[in-house]
């Protein structure tokens, strides 16, 4: 191309165009995945599958592999050829592949011959090679792809284990059930099979066994087993049955019944590239259950409890008052109203229902049972609480006791009761009596209640001038007064005025008492008294009385 502004003359006579060729140095890198392939005989066909392992395949590029089987030059070597009567394989094979565009892997498919006859286990050879030129393709060797290295395998091991010749060892149980105060286990490993001649006498397999934690834990429930605690099973044709102790952790919780798993492994020491093929761990691992045989206690922390009437709830606490929960443990809680109980359900409190829920973390649960407040004066009130096991659990695990609890539900309502008056006056006569009275002055009862009424001297003495009284005032929703009659006693004596006292009292702590006090004053029938200044006075200056009654007088 000439630019004609700026080149005024260009000699175009030699070549003014030429072909470029890129050679390509990316090498794509073809391999089988392994180094060895093992298969069982009884598989009847095996898969080989070659992959791309690095480069970059062009979407225009196709090729092809060959795989070929090589018998192998040992003595136990697999016999493909067709002639034979005991052959291994089905026909010395050679089968051709292509790797089309996009392509990563194609499978090449084997076909073995599968017999009755115990075998040594046998091997051969499968090899690859490039049935296409003209590309860049490696089938082996270290190649440098990026700045780093990979190791390509163009050959591969085919090993045929003998389905005929075979020795199977695992555990004697794959369950065991164990009492958590036992103190240990003994678990097994045996020979469980063996056939054809796969078991030399004089050979030693020696397996290890390690602890798996299931819903049991180490250490609080059995002793793990672990690499610097070995236990090895020297398993021989003379000794088929090996046995070890794995410890169980006695405590006093109550729990749910617990497990862990055993498996025995190949001990990596004695075999590092594990257990020859024809020999199989089924089962190599066995479950252990740990049966718990603790119990729990659960109960009311009190067998009495108390609540004022204007609390708004009483509260009841349920606890594990003997050794610890850490399985769920449910209890159910109610309220109930027994013969002896006098608080009404719905009426001075709210009846509860419901289920209490223990655990590792709950091991004590307080009860909020609602109390009703009235303006009655009831007296102090009880109602029951009680427990019950849930019935999914065992009887020998779960306790509970004491089962039952009062609660007393205290009356703060208050009446007023006093006397109706606080002085009484009476004079001297034949059967003369003074009545006294005690009155419901404020508040409602609704229930019974009493009230001890006595006499007390004053100036006045029983049994000269009166007759000393103890009696009962009764009072209830119906009767809200009472009273009494206190005998005076009539004397020829003259005398001033003399009082004695009237007294109420209770041990009723809703009841007040006001006035709890009132006098009485006796007046001498033989003393006219004179007043000053609305005082009575006595007959102190006077040596006889002014007037004396005489019997027409009464």
């Amino acid at each position: 191309v000439v630019d004609a502004v700026n080149v005024d003359r260009v000699d175009l006579s030699g070549r003014f165009a030429t072909l470029g060729r890129i050679i390509d140095d990316d090498p794509l890198i073809v391999g089988f995945e392994q180094m060895t392939y093992t298969f069982f005989e009884a598989n009847d066909t095996f898969t080989m599958i070659p992959i791309i392992k690095g480069g970059n395949q062009r979407s225009e590029l196709t090729f092809s592999l060959r795989a070929s089987i090589i018998r192998g030059s040992d003595a136990n070597a697999a016999e493909t050829d067709q002639d034979s009567s005991d052959r291994d394989i089905l026909a010395r094979e050679t089968q051709d592949r292509t790797f089309r565009p996009a392509q990563q892997s194609v499978p090449f498919v084997f076909e073995l011959i599968d017999d009755d006859d115990p075998e040594p286990t046998e091997d051969f050879q499968v090899e690859l090679s490039l049935e296409e030129s003209g590309l860049n393709v490696n089938l082996g060797g270290v190649v440098e792809i990026d700045g780093s290295i990979s190791v390509l395998f163009s050959s591969a091991r085919i090993v045929i284990i003998d389905d005929d010749a075979t020795v199977t060892i695992g555990w004697e149980e794959e369950f065991t059930a164990v009492n958590e105060n036992q103190g240990f286990l003994e678990l097994c490993v045996v020979i469980l099979n063996i056939t054809g001649n796969a078991f030399p006498p004089d050979e030693a397999i020696t397996l290890a066994a390690n602890t798996i934690p299931g819903t049991a834990a180490d250490p609080g429930d059995y002793r793990e087993l672990t690499d610097e605690d070995l236990f090895l099973f020297d398993i021989t044709a003379a000794n088929n049955r090996t046995c070890i102790e794995v410890f169980i952790e006695d405590d006093d919780l109550l729990e749910a019944t617990e497990n862990f798993s055993v498996q025995v492994v190949p001990d990596p020491f004695s075999h590092p590239e594990g257990l020859p093929p024809n020999f199989f761990l089924v089962p190599d691992l066995t479950v252990v259950e740990i049966m718990d045989n603790d119990f729990v206690r659960i109960g009311f922390t009190d067998l009495e409890y108390s609540v004022d009437e204007s609390d708004p709830f009483a509260t009841v606490t349920v606890a594990v008052l003997e050794n610890r929960v850490q399985r769920p443990v449910r209890v159910r809680f109610s309220t109930e109203v027994l013969a002896n109980d006098t608080a009404t359900a719905g009426v001075d409190f709210t009846p509860v229902v419901m289920e209490l829920l223990f655990n590792e973390s709950i091991d004590a649960i307080d009860v909020m049972i609602p109390i009703i407040d009235d303006s009655f004066v009831e007296g102090d009130e009880t109602f029951t609480v009680s427990l019950v096991r849930d019935p999914m659990d065992p009887l020998d695990e779960v306790i509970i006791s004491p089962d039952t609890a009062i609660v007393v539900i205290l009356e703060d309502d208050r009446v007023t009761i006093g006397f109706e008056e606080t002085e009484y006056t009476v004079t001297e006569g034949v059967n003369r009596t003074v009545q006294i009275c005690a009155v419901l002055i404020s508040g409602t009862l609704e229930r019974g209640t009493t009230v001890t009424f006595s006499t007390s001297d004053g100036s006045a003495m029983a049994p000269e001038d009166y007759t000393a009284t103890t009696v009962m005032f009764f009072f209830d929703r119906d009767s809200n007064r009472s009273c009494v009659n206190v005998p005076i006693i009539t004397d020829s004596v003259p005398e001033v005025p003399e009082y004695f006292c009237g007294n109420l009292n209770t041990f009723d702590a809703a009841v007040l008492l006001n006035p709890d006090k009132a006098n009485v004053t006796i007046i001498d029938a033989g003393v006219i008294p004179i007043l000053v200044n609305d005082t009575v006075i006595g007959d102190p200056l006077f040596t006889v009385p002014v007037y004396v009654p005489d019997i027409e007088d009464s």
